[in-house]
């Protein structure tokens, strides 16, 4: 089945684009044309997706000829070395068992009192200053920037920079040398703040930075570049994602008031309605890009090699063969195996620190806040639909 161009834009922002329902009952995988006049499959239905990103046969190297590009501008960031995706086998395991030691479940969890406290700190800071606020600006960002920060152990004053900067990596619509001169600003910024370290091997600083330098580059077991590399992936892992993440969900609750009384009111529903809500939401909206490097049969269809594909997790997290009534809003669903975060090897190294700093903010804020509400209309809410990660770009509240 040929489908339109891709990207394809949500029509109704909180819900996926429909053409992905009609998809998985009559594909499930269709060919989309892609910017360049080249064209990819795209992947829908929840198995296959899973089964596609477990599969050696298919690469997640952007070198890998046949990779799909989304946009000149994403071209143009893979085509040099700088990103963790374009290492490969052991060279790949060393860095990934770097950067996951770093955002493990206990180290994470180590951390929750200090995300705690700074949520508190953000919605006093936005109680003092009065209504209405920017829900994006004066808390997703903040929380996400302040917990990394602290535990890369970079000054908090730097928050403009990694923000700005973060976003122009995961820029679709923007000209091809911004993403380039951002990553450049920040391998730049994490490769002075390493050497620092580096100079000063006895430091008694425990953040980050110092232990990738004293545990990992002083050993050899990566290099100086690759430390820089990890650390500004860690602030895109730890930061982009969760921003984008809690301003959607706060939205999703306030237009579910239902599932967000019944939430105020038993605590113990915070956890599944985050996993709710990075299911129904599915912030990497484009999918995760691979290319064949062999023939291989998905859902009944050859994909040849050098074909480019997307697993679709948006379609994926919505399949009613893995969901029961999927296209309902449920914070008490039983199923927790959605695909939000990716799946396999590749999956989001944040996500245990993105699904603990939301739990905690939504633990407090409605009970603090009670009365928080959107202080616009609905269709005057900018979205970001040409970005990789989805997300709100101002929501003005009031209380």
């Amino acid at each position: 089945m040929e489908v339109q161009s891709f990207p394809i834009t949500r029509s109704c922002p909180l819900e996926p684009p429909p053409i992905y329902s009609k998809l998985r009952l009559e594909g499930p995988l269709a060919k989309v044309q892609l910017w360049n006049g080249e064209h990819a499959w795209l992947v829908t239905r929840f198995e296959d997706v899973r089964s596609v990103l477990l599969d050696k046969r298919f690469s997640e190297s952007p070198l890998t000829p046949g990779y799909p590009m989304l946009s000149p501008a994403r071209a143009a960031l893979v085509a040099g070395d700088t990103l963790i995706t374009q290492t490969q086998g052991d060279e790949h395991q060393r860095m990934r068992r770097a950067l996951s030691r770093e955002l493990s479940v206990k180290r994470v969890e180590a951390e929750r009192p200090m995300a705690r406290q700074i949520c508190n700190d953000l919605i006093d800071e936005m109680i003092a200053k009065g209504p209405p606020a920017d829900l994006v600006s004066d808390l997703a960002l903040q929380l996400p920037m302040r917990v990394i920060g602290k535990m890369l152990g970079v000054p908090y004053e730097d928050h403009e920079f990694f923000e700005k900067n973060s976003a122009a990596r995961v820029a679709l619509n923007v000209e091809p040398h911004v993403p380039l001169e951002a990553t450049r600003q920040l391998a730049e910024y994490f490769s002075n703040a390493l050497k620092e370290r580096e100079a000063n091997p006895d430091s008694s600083a425990d953040d980050m930075l110092t232990r990738f330098a004293r545990d990992h580059v002083a050993t050899g077991l990566i290099t100086h570049k690759q430390a820089v590399n990890l650390s500004y992936t860690a602030v895109q892992a730890g930061h982009e994602t969760t921003a984008n993440m809690i301003s959607l969900g706060v939205l999703m609750l306030l237009n579910n008031r239902d599932q967000l009384d019944a939430m105020v009111k038993d605590p113990s529903l915070v956890k599944g309605a985050v996993e709710e809500m990075l299911r129904y939401l599915t912030i990497l909206q484009l999918g995760m890009a691979r290319v064949a490097i062999e023939d291989v049969e998905v859902g009944g269809q050859i994909i040849c090699k050098g074909e480019g594909l997307f697993a679709m997790l948006i379609s994926a997290n919505f399949d009613d063969k893995a969901f029961q009534c999927p296209e309902k809003f449920d914070i008490t669903r039983p199923e927790r195996h959605h695909v939000a975060f990716s799946y396999g090897v590749h999956q989001c190294a944040g996500q245990q620190l993105a699904r603990m700093e939301m739990q905690e903010l939504f633990s407090v804020l409605f009970q603090r806040l009670p009365d928080l509400h959107v202080a616009i209309p609905f269709e005057e809410i900018s979205f970001k639909h040409k970005n990789i990660v989805f997300g709100i770009d101002r929501l003005p509240v009031a209380w």
